[in-house]
C-alpha cells in the first residue's frame, strides 16, 4: 500500500471544523448574552432609617443556574468561559495527535503497540514516538519546517498543555509565554486564544505531512529498487 491512511490529517481536519463551529457559537452567544439572561423579581429585606426592617423588591439576573447575587455572570460567560473552552480544545488536540501517531506507527510497522515509555532522561512521549519513526529509517524528511514544528509542539505547546492538565493553567513563570503570539498570562494563568489553537493545528499538520511524505518516498524507492 503506497499511500498510508491519513490518520492524523483527517482527525485534525475534523477537530478543526468542530473548533470553528464552537468558536462561531461562542462568539454569537457572547454578542447576544442579554438574550440568554433571565430577570426575576425577588423580595429583599431593607433597613430603614428607623432601623426597622421592611421588605422591598429587587431584580436579580440569572443565567444557567448562576445568579448575579453571587457572580458577575457577564464576566463568567464572556471572559471565563472562552478560557476554559480553548484549554479543553488544546487538550483534545494533544490527545488526538498522540493517539493518531500511535495508530500510524502501528499501521506502518505492523505492531500492536507503539513505544509508550520515553527513552532517556527528560524525553517526552511525543518526542520519543517521533524519534521512533526516524529510528525505523523510512527515508525521513527532516525539513527545517518539520524540525521547527516538532520543537514548538514539544517545548512550547506541551508545556502549556501540561500547565492546564496539572496546575489548572497556572505557570510558575511568565518568561516562557511573554513572546508567544496568541498566549497571555492573566493572574498567573495561561490564557489561550482562538488564534493559538489554529497555530497548534497547523504545527500538527506539518508533522503529519512530513510523515506521510517520508513513508511515500520510502515506498517509491522500494518499488524503483525492485
Amino acid at each position: 500500500m503506497l499511500v498510508l491512511p491519513d490518520y492524523i490529517s483527517e482527525e485534525l481536519d475534523i477537530i478543526k471544523a468542530f473548533n470553528e463551529n464552537q468558536e462561531s457559537l461562542l462568539s454569537d452567544f457572547i454578542d447576544n448574552i442579554d438574550d440568554h439572561i433571565k430577570v426575576h423579581e425577588v423580595k429583599k429585606p431593607l433597613l430603614t432609617s428607623s432601623e426597622r426592617i421592611k421588605y422591598g423588591s429587587d431584580k436579580v439576573e440569572h443565567l444557567s443556574g448562576l445568579s448575579n447575587d453571587d457572580y458577575d455572570i457577564r464576566d463568567v460567560f464572556t471572559n471565563m468561559m472562552p478560557v476554559y473552552q480553548r484549554q479543553a480544545m488544546l487538550l483534545t488536540l494533544w490527545g488526538a495527535f498522540e493517539s493518531e501517531l500511535e495508530l500510524l506507527y502501528c499501521h506502518k510497522y505492523k505492531v500492536e503497540k507503539s513505544p509508550r515509555k520515553p527513552k532517556g532522561k527528560n524525553i517526552s512521549y511525543l518526542k520519543n514516538i517521533l524519534d521512533s519513526f526516524t529510528r525505523k529509517k523510512p527515508h525521513f524528511v527532516h525539513s527545517c519546517e518539520y524540525n521547527s514544528a516538532v520543537d514548538r509542539l514539544d517545548n512550547e505547546v506541551r508545556t502549556i498543555r501540561n500547565a492546564w492538565v496539572h496546575n489548572g493553567g497556572t505557570m510558575t513563570t511568565n518568561e516562557f509565554t511573554d513572546n508567544i503570539n496568541g498566549i497571555e498570562i492573566q493572574s498567573s494563568r495561561v490564557v489561550i486564544s482562538k488564534e493559538y489553537i489554529i497555530c497548534v493545528i497547523n504545527l500538527m499538520k506539518i508533522v503529519s505531512a512530513s510523515l506521510k511524505l517520508s513513508f511515500n518516498n520510502a515506498a517509491n524507492k522500494k518499488i524503483n529498487k525492485d
